[in-house]
């Protein structure tokens, strides 16, 4: 009697499967290609199955070659959050086309793309191009020894330009600069800096470190003081302690004080404080005649129809210039011709020329 129940319940199981309708397949929604950093492993773009041959040598954290490397710069571009294929393909589109812009604009400042001319290119100017920041490309150009950015609008300093390992000459007269980087030192060939005419109040510690610069402009070109304008209350320490540096130009600088270190200047050759009317003169004159090697001294436009006593220290000058307005120092210079016998002095007589300190060389101009 069991047997015959266990068989009926057999046969109704399988009546009632043949009978019942099949079910539907599921469709399968293909989702899109997502790539996510890191949790993908990239490739150019591409995110690598585990059996290809290359996952293991370019899978994360090593992605140096991964197109994403590329695409951090892209100020929207946020790939912790993953992107799909029409958006990649997006951005690389972005980025070739800012590419080809990119180089038509440098080539439009003359800076050289192919690496034969970079390595043949030494001298560049790029005065009054309205930069707003020096071309991180600049960096490439690494036997560039002479770089004029002067008259435009940059604000900061390019660490680029420590690639540019042969620089002799910067200069980055009339723009914007509030500082320099204290790692500026890495300029190491660096010769003739010129920083006329920006923002500056301080120079960091790491300039002293510039051991090869033989001339340094930090003069304001115009009369006003402001804050516009280089405002250098007192000479930065760094600059006493440049041992080869032989032309300093501090003209129209709101100076105070020398410190007494300024003996350590041995090397120091041509010295102005044009319109440097702030300046203590009597004191700060016995200070600056004992530097020993020192030729060239510029004290024009200070207001002064004498000078002091201590002017008859400097009978080792080759060459004394101090103009006035309105020649007003004309008797003094009688006298002063006396007390210096081998010093020429340029006062500003009638067709008289005034030596030209900032672009000539020390031998110009003492003879």
């Amino acid at each position: 009697m069991a047997r015959k129940s266990w068989l009926l319940s057999q046969l109704l199981l399988l009546w009632a499967c043949q009978t019942s309708t099949p079910a539907e397949p599921v469709a399968l929604v293909e989702e899109p290609t997502i790539y996510q950093y890191p949790k993908d492993s990239l490739w150019r773009g591409h995110p690598l199955r585990p059996d290809q041959p290359d996952y293991i040598n370019n899978a994360y954290p090593n992605y140096s070659d991964s197109i994403f490397a590329l695409l951090q710069s892209q100020e929207d571009f946020n790939y912790p959050y993953g992107k799909s294929e029409e958006e990649v393909q997006f951005f690389l589109y972005q980025l070739e086309s800012k590419r080809r812009a990119r180089i038509r604009y440098l080539m439009g400042l003359n800076i050289p793309m192919r690496p034969s001319a970079m390595a043949q290119k030494r001298y560049l100017n790029l005065s009054s191009r309205g930069l707003k920041e020096i071309p991180y490309e600049l960096g490439r150009l690494q036997s560039l020894e002479e770089l004029l950015l002067k008259y435009n609008e940059i604000r900061s300093f390019s660490t680029s330009l420590y690639q540019c390992k042969a620089l002799k000459r910067l200069d980055l007269s009339s723009n914007q600069l509030e500082e320099l980087p204290n790692s500026i030192y890495q300029l190491r060939k660096l010769e003739n800096l010129s920083l006329r005419d920006n923002k500056l109040k301080f120079l960091p510690a790491g300039f002293s470190q510039l051991r090869e610069l033989r001339s340094l402009d930090l003069s304001n070109s115009h009369r006003s003081m402001a804050g516009a304008y280089n405002n250098f209350r007192y000479l930065p320490a760094a600059v006493y302690r440049l041992p080869k540096l032989e032309k300093l130009l501090l003209q129209r600088l709101p100076l105070q004080q020398f410190a007494l270190n300024v003996q350590q200047m041995k090397s120091l050759r041509v010295l102005s404080i044009a319109g440097c009317y702030q300046l203590p003169l009597d004191n700060n004159l016995k200070l600056l005649a004992k530097l020993p090697n020192l030729e060239v001294l510029d004290i024009s436009f200070l207001g002064r129809r004498a000078l002091p006593k201590s002017i008859e220290r400097f009978k080792h000058l080759k060459v004394l210039i101090w103009q006035e307005e309105n020649g007003v120092n004309e008797q003094a210079i009688k006298a002063l011709k006396k007390i210096l016998p081998n010093t020429r002095i340029y006062w500003g007589a009638p067709g008289e020329k005034r030596p030209f300190l900032r672009a000539n060389s020390i031998e110009t101009i003492i003879q």
